[in-house]
């Protein structure tokens, strides 16, 4: 998903062209980084508690996440977490034929946005309450973002330092990246590269 601006760095890795860093993106403002090249599997059993190969505990309640060995589980119901790997290198330990798992890199855009004003743009998109007092971030909400069903990983909820994840079908990536566009204009939206969410993900 080309988000505009002009790439200074990027990488071809598993035959995706990664943008590592974009012209103008340092500075204040909120930014959006694509990370839907990164590897994103779905975990589905009725006794969902470890997910292999990689021995991850799977978050006891629906809506909460945990964070491990570069790997952000979302428990999205009683029977089903997203499982998106988000560290450094390669996920390793290959799932191959793992029948609880099923692989959805290609068909989920993932974007991270993160800045300042991050979630005060989310409030002009969605009526899920993102900075809940009542919740310790990371914490997953689930349901319409801009009119699309999509997964919400809240990372930090700082007014100063807001930042979240956002996922949903590839097919309505056009959509969600033009209503964040739009949307962002008055909080300085830029994009940005892979390596600017990284301080966001430790």
């Amino acid at each position: 998903m080309q988000l505009g601006g002009r790439a200074l760095r990027s990488v071809e890795r598993d035959g995706w062209e990664v943008v590592l860093e974009y012209e103008g993106e340092e500075g204040a403002g909120t930014r959006v980084v694509d990370l839907s090249h990164r590897r994103k599997w779905l975990a589905q059993s009725e006794a969902l508690t470890t997910i292999a190969p990689w021995a991850l505990t799977a978050p006891g309640k629906p809506g909460e996440v945990s964070w491990e060995s570069g790997f952000l589980v979302s428990r999205m119901g009683a029977a089903q977490a997203a499982v998106w790997h988000l560290g450094e290198g390669h996920p390793g330990g290959e799932p191959g034929s793992v029948p609880a798992l099923t692989e959805v890199t290609e068909g989920w855009l993932l974007l991270g946005v993160a800045g300042s004003q991050a979630l005060s743009l989310a409030d002009r998109l969605t009526t899920l309450d993102l900075a809940d007092p009542k919740r310790t971030a990371p914490y997953l909400l689930q349901g319409p973002f801009s009119h699309i069903p999509s997964s919400v990983v809240v990372l930090r909820k700082n007014g100063s330092d807001g930042a979240f994840l956002i996922a949903c079908s590839r097919g309505y990536a056009h959509d969600l990246v033009r209503a964040l566009t739009r949307a962002g204009e008055a909080f300085g939206i830029r994009a940005a590269g892979e390596s600017a969410m990284g301080r966001w993900l430790t």
